[in-house]
């Protein structure tokens, strides 16, 4: 019977032991495996992360020079009104129009056009992602017939510069059906 008792106690110790001291080395047990799992988790968010930036990368690289030539040409660095007069030039000579007078007047401080700032219908939506764009004014004055201006106008919105339109205004024909125009219009820079 004494090594029965003996038993019981040795057994009962060892349980107590266990308890006191296994539970808490086990819950330390769960709680790394859990952290484990998480860590291997967010390894392979990392990776994924790590793919998806690869490809940004590669689709980045795989854009032609020619294609961010036309990028720098549709919202060129700085207003260039030298470069945007000389294509307002072709355009006219183009489609047999004479330009009386233009004005290319940047604001005596240039406003950043800025995400949540209300736009016209007109403007074009790549600007609503970006506040650092800015706006030219240009003022038009030309002599043609309709055709020739509507030529013209078709001309101006298939060119690659951004110009939105604001004002169209006209007079009466002359005696060889030239008529004036006025334009009112804004381009973008960078």
């Amino acid at each position: 019977m004494a090594k029965l008792f003996i038993t019981l106690i040795l057994l009962f110790g060892v349980v107590v032991i266990g308890i006191f001291y296994l539970g808490p080395a086990w819950s330390n047990y769960q709680t790394l495996r859990q952290d484990a799992e998480s860590l291997r988790a967010i390894s392979s968010e990392f990776d994924e992360l790590i793919k998806n930036r690869d490809a940004l990368i590669d689709a980045i690289n795989s854009i032609s020079k020619s294609d961010l030539d036309r990028i720098d040409q549709s919202l060129p660095r700085g207003p260039q009104t030298a470069e945007f007069l000389v294509i307002l030039d072709k355009i006219a000579a183009e489609n047999r129009i004479a330009l009386k007078n233009i004005d290319l007047t940047p604001p005596s401080a240039p406003q950043a056009i800025s995400p949540g700032q209300p736009r016209p219908a007109t403007s074009p939506q790549t600007l609503k992602s970006s506040g650092s764009f800015q706006e030219l004014p240009i003022s038009l004055a030309t002599v043609g017939s309709y055709e020739a201006f509507k030529n013209f106008l078709t001309s101006l919105e298939k060119n690659i510069r951004i110009i939105d339109l604001q004002n169209v205004s006209f007079g009466a024909p002359d005696q060889n059906n030239n008529i004036n125009f006025s334009v009112k219009a804004k381009t973008y820079y960078q």
